[in-house]
């Protein structure tokens, strides 16, 4: 929790009061003139203007009068008195302070502003050296820390400690009426950074009690605190009732922890930790944990492709990243990012670990997981990189071999365990730059070809003196590339899952290549600027942008070489690439007005298409001569007459469109000449509302902002066509609509649907977030219900923009 206000009233009103006894005249005649940082307004005078303060300890004194007695040595005011100190003012209708006593008062109406908060009372008496007193009839707001306090007296002793006599505590900032819910007790003693006790409270509703608390003790601490956070609830005709109960621990100003409780009642059980820490600013990172026992098995999940469709009743996760810099070693960084399931349904069945509904899809839908660990060293346009890398397959297939028997700890995914990663580039005069780049890394995989590689590839650019408006370079590389297995054997092939008896694939264990690459670039770049004094724009830049490279790779016999990843084959190359861009952008019309000119990009489009001398390209969809039917190569049912294809590649086309910077339209296409049609195709548009201006030095808000967005994808032969949208749309200030869903154009069904609603309260202190759901694998319908109350923490919601 944070500081109720107290500390901040106590010591803002007793430092503009003392501030003002520092500044009072010293003993002279009681009709002595006042000093002048003072000034005076009298009835039959003009207001003085208040004199500005020299230092935040000056103050400056507007009343109808003001006058200090020297036998009492007291300073009163009043009339209208109006007291400023540095951003503090004090208002009241009359104030005195007696320094022999150190006693201060303000009566009638007292108003104490700071940038802090609000103080308003009755009456306010305080001891300037002990810095205790009362608040009789006060109210204190906060809207920077976000609270609003009320009492009929506080009552302020040593230190910070405080008593409030029919008191009241509410988050709800509220223009006027009744705080939507608020905290009623008939006393509350307060120990800041301690605790405070209440006795005879209630919790109330509009003011009206539905809650009682004849006795209750929290803490009161100005940084966060350890304690339960408002649950999460749910039900769906998968899970049962799910209750999501998390529990807050802060540890210390450096680390901090989540416990949440998962109840499942027609499924599993499970806990959830969650452990943060920035020890400083080298070492910093988070750990989360998951263990979930599924008491009662549900069969009504589809699995992957290949994926295990046998899941355990004892389920886990572990996910977790750390940064760790060393200020001694200047460049050195070590790194940690590691997700790691216990099976291959966990991430598709389990509801707790995403936070939105995008993040819950791209989790649902992982095909792998990757874990690295590794270290990194830079230097002056250099870097090393070494590290391991585990890929766990969560839709790979579960091998078995000829006999019948299952290979469930053998996977034919390949590890990096370890690698070593060398970059390097360095000017070496005449226009000529040198790169180096090189790699060793250890592939092992339990069943299958494994061993090390090692690859290295110097190369050298040379930028071509082809003017202002030409450019171009060529470059030469060398790449050695060898290996060394230690697994040369394996299976010739798979039918399913199975191992095929067969011919077996039987490598060399050492072999080796070489191979030259060359690239060559030509581009240009013209353009015209147009005036444009519309839609707040000054200027039009168009510009076109032709460009062409091309890449000779010689060939190269690599059949004896296995494969592992993509620079394992590397194909011949005489390739041509052609294309252009054009692009439109914008000037903003506070360029005109001598600011700093804001140019952006509003439209870019670019086309490009390559042409190979040595190889042919096959098509995307290949067709019998005979029977025009699709055919693919090899297939004796239906046998293809040649090998169809041609030299040119498919056209690629790019469309980027921001005509603000609430607004983007993306457009990738791939269209093939040979065939006639797209083979691929994705169109995006994404539209936001700006964000809301808020002043920095306020509390964050609850709110929400209109967006849509909306993805067609495509790939030819039918393959993929899958429409993806959400759309948010805030209905009033205060009441906002989600929907969002995955629609599979091919079949003609919904891959899930999700549609919320969030209510925001008028006060900004509570928001209570609803949402459906209803996916096709899991084949679930569920609904869940956040409800936040502002300043006392919650679980995680989903599907709205806070801020």
């Amino acid at each position: 929790m944070r500081e109720c206000g107290w500390r901040a009233v106590a010591r803002l009103a007793c430092g503009a009061l003392l501030g003002a006894s520092l500044v009072a005249p010293s003993p002279a005649p009681a009709q002595s003139a006042p000093p002048t940082a003072l000034s005076t307004a009298s009835p039959t005078a003009p207001p003085a203007t208040p004199t500005a303060a020299a230092t935040d300890d000056e103050i400056a004194v507007d009343a109808e009068t003001v006058n200090y007695d020297q036998k009492g040595d007291i300073l009163s005011a009043s009339g209208d008195v109006l007291i400023r100190r540095g951003e503090m003012t004090l208002s009241a209708d009359t104030v005195e302070v007696n320094r022999r006593s150190s006693e201060a008062r303000a009566l009638g109406d007292a108003v104490l502003l700071t940038p802090e908060s609000e103080v308003r009372a009755s009456a306010i008496f305080l001891n300037l050296e002990s810095e205790t007193g009362e608040l009789q009839d006060a109210q204190i707001t906060s809207d920077t820390m976000g609270y609003s306090l009320s009492g009929k007296r506080i009552e302020k002793g040593l230190g910070q400690r405080y008593r409030i006599e029919a008191g009241r505590f509410t988050t709800c900032i509220c223009a006027e009426g009744a705080p939507d819910w608020s905290i009623a007790g008939d006393t509350l003693d307060v120990a800041l950074d301690g605790y405070a006790t209440l006795d005879g409270g209630t919790f109330e509703i509009l003011d009206v009690p539905v809650l009682w608390l004849p006795k209750a003790a929290f803490p009161v601490f100005r940084d966060r605190q350890s304690g339960l956070l408002i649950p999460r609830v749910g039900i769906s005709n998968r899970r049962g009732f799910q209750l999501l109960q998390p529990f807050y621990w802060a540890i210390d100003k450096t680390q901090d922890a989540t416990l949440s409780f998962d109840l499942e009642t027609s499924l599993r059980v499970g806990l959830i930790g969650e452990y943060r820490y920035a020890y400083n600013r080298n070492t910093q990172g988070e750990l989360e944990v998951a263990y979930f026992n599924d008491f009662r098995q549900n069969d009504d999940v589809t699995v992957a492709p290949g994926a295990d469709p046998d899941t355990p009743n004892n389920r886990w996760a572990v996910r977790g990243n750390h940064v760790q810099r060393f200020d001694a070693l200047p460049g050195l960084e070590g790194y940690l990012d590691a997700l790691v399931v216990g099976d291959d349904q966990f991430l598709r069945e389990m509801n707790t670990f995403a936070v939105d509904v995008q993040q819950e899809v791209a989790q649902r839908t992982r095909p792998f997981t990757t874990s690295q660990l590794g270290v990194l060293q830079r230097w002056d346009r250099a870097m090393l990189i070494g590290e391991a890398v585990f890929y766990q397959d969560l839709v790979g297939p579960t091998v078995v071999l000829p006999d019948g028997e299952l290979t469930e700890d053998e996977s034919l995914v390949i590890q990096r365990l370890p690698e070593a990663r060398f970059v390097s580039q360095k000017q070496l005069g005449l226009g000529l730059m040198g790169d180096l780049t090189g790699s060793v890394t250890n592939f092992q995989r339990s069943l299958g070809l494994a061993g090390f590689r090692g690859d290295i590839k110097p190369s050298a650019q040379l930028r071509l003196p082809l003017g202002r408006t030409v450019f171009g370079s060529v470059r030469a590389a060398f790449r050695e590339t060898a290996y060394g297995l230690t697994e040369n054997e394996m299976a010739g092939g798979f039918t399913g899952a199975n191992l095929v008896d067969g011919p077996f694939i039987d490598l060399p264990s050492t072999s080796n290549r070489e191979i030259v690459e060359l690239r060559g670039d030509l581009g240009t770049q013209f353009g015209r600027v147009f005036n444009f004094p519309y839609f707040g724009l000054d200027k039009l830049k168009h510009v076109v942008e032709p460009q062409l490279e091309y890449l000779y790779i010689p060939p190269v016999n690599q059949d004896d070489l296995p494969v592992f990843d993509g620079i394992v084959r590397i194909n011949k190359r005489s390739l041509f690439t052609y294309g252009v861009a054009t692009r439109l952008l914008g000037r903003s019309a506070d360029a005109a007005a001598g600011t700093a000119g804001h140019a952006f990009e509003l439209t870019r489009l670019s086309i490009a298409q390559s042409y190979d001398f040595l190889r042919d390209i096959p098509p995307t969809q290949m067709v019998d001569d005979d029977s025009a039917i699709p055919c693919t190569p090899g297939d004796p049912t239906n046998p293809c007459d040649a090998a169809q294809g041609d030299h040119f590649s498919d056209i690629d086309f790019s469309l980027r469109v921001n005509p603000s910077p609430i607004t983007a339209v993306r457009v990738f296409a791939t269209y093939d000449p040979s065939e006639n049609n797209l083979s691929s195709a994705t169109v995006g548009v994404r539209l936001k509302e700006p964000l809301a201006e808020l002043d920095p030095g306020a509390r964050p808000r609850l709110l929400t902002r209109a967006t849509f967005n909306v993805e067609y994808r495509f790939i030819t032969d039918s393959i993929l066509q899958l429409l993806d949208s959400s759309v948010s749309v805030p209905l009033t200030e205060r009441i906002a609509v989600l929907y969002a869903m995955r629609y599979d154009i091919n079949e003609g069904s919904f891959l899930e649907n999700y549609a919320g609603l969030r209510l925001l309260s008028a006060c900004d202190c509570w928001a209570l977030s609803l949402g459906f759901s209803d996916t096709r694998n899991p084949n679930e319908i569920q609904v869940q219900a956040q409800f936040t109350l502002a300043g006392l923490g919650a679980a995680t919601g989903r599907g709205f923009e806070a801020y």
